[in-house]
């Protein structure tokens, strides 16, 4: 029985989460405003409290929707969001001055005393505090939204590569490093981490065993573009046909040597990862390169580089020639096409 509410509530808080955390959210703005106010709140009715309350409830939906929304959105709309954002925020005082001093005491609330130049001073200080509250509660909010919903989504797709037999089509030495490399280096927040594990998982769904370079090399691309702690330079694109494009390689195979890359190659931006494409005597040629963290990871001679040759030998015979090369503290893979 307990079991079964745990896993109720489970559910319920992964299907509710964003909801949740809104409330949160507006939990938290009425309790801080609580604590201001304590010492009056027996003084106000409940006309009093909504009049006092409401404003700072309203700036903190329309916060977080503008955040949502540029979260979400592309570069232009973001932009046009910040901009409404910054006006609102600069015209605010003016838009609250008129709310609590002409035309709720219209409607016969008024919790504000006469008006004068330090009264004003304080009514701007507050107007800037309570903007500045809401919008760092909106942020957090989203925030933790965006970041709950990736690790949910982010678990989920691993559970399903964890669980899928991948046995001569994936390498489970490359998943498991691949995830290891994400958890540790703090990328779950790119939405690209969870694109390749879709792609790992579409893999592994409709039993390909080899796909296209085009295919493979996009995949490694956004690989790529889940770490600042590196420096990836691809070179050559253009000395590739259609048809080569269109060559088959095993699948995850570029994937495995990237990773090994990363995981042999010391941290820091200035340590540079060469990815490039080549032509020797008409031969198409890719080469992987970078720098060796530490003598014990020399050369490479891992789990991983082992799968990739028993792929390469079962599925493309004497269509291609692999070879690993140590210079100084440089490693090298260099993949060479028939």
């Amino acid at each position: 029985m307990r079991t079964t509410k745990i896993s109720q509530l489970t559910a319920y808080w992964v299907l509710n989460k964003t909801f949740i955390l809104f409330v949160l959210g507006l939990g938290i703005i009425v309790s801080i405003l609580i604590k201001m106010n304590v010492h009056v709140w027996g003084r106000l009715s409940i006309r009093h409290l909504i009049a006092l309350i409401g404003p700072y409830l309203i700036s903190f939906t329309v916060f977080w929707l503008m955040i949502r929304l540029c979260w979400r959105q592309s570069s232009t709309i973001k932009i046009g969001i910040l901009l409404v954002l910054v006006l609102w925020i600069g015209y605010s005082a003016d838009f609250w001055y008129e709310y609590a001093y002409h035309w709720l005491p219209e409607k016969g609330v008024n919790f504000v005393g006469k008006i004068t130049p330090r009264r004003l001073i304080q009514f701007n200080n507050r107007v800037f505090v309570g903007n500045t509250l809401v919008i760092v509660i909106a942020f957090i909010v989203q925030f933790l939204t965006h970041y709950l919903s990736f690790r949910t989504r982010f678990k989920r797709r691993s559970n399903a590569l964890n669980t899928t037999i991948v046995s001569a089509r994936l390498s489970d030495h490359f998943t498991r490093q691949w995830i290891k490399i994400v958890q540790d280096n703090k990328v779950l927040h790119r939405p690209e981490t969870i694109h390749l594990l879709q792609y790992m998982i579409d893999i592994v769904a409709n039993k390909k065993l080899k796909v296209a370079i085009a295919e493979e090399w996009m995949q490694l691309r956004v690989m790529a573009s889940c770490f600042t702690d590196r420096t990836v330079l691809f070179e050559g694109e253009h000395l590739l046909a259609s048809a080569d494009w269109n060559r088959s390689i095993p699948a995850a195979a570029l994937l495995s040597w990237f990773e090994n890359a990363l995981d042999h190659s010391p941290k820091g931006e200035k340590y540079i990862i060469w990815i490039t494409w080549c032509r020797k005597d008409t031969k198409l040629q890719l080469q992987m390169r970078n720098t060796v963290a530490t003598a014990r990871s020399h050369g490479h001679s891992g789990t991983g580089t082992q799968m990739v040759q028993q792929l390469f030998d079962q599925l493309l015979p004497g269509n291609y020639k692999i070879e690993y090369i140590n210079h100084a503290n440089m490693f090298t893979v260099q993949l060479s096409f028939m």
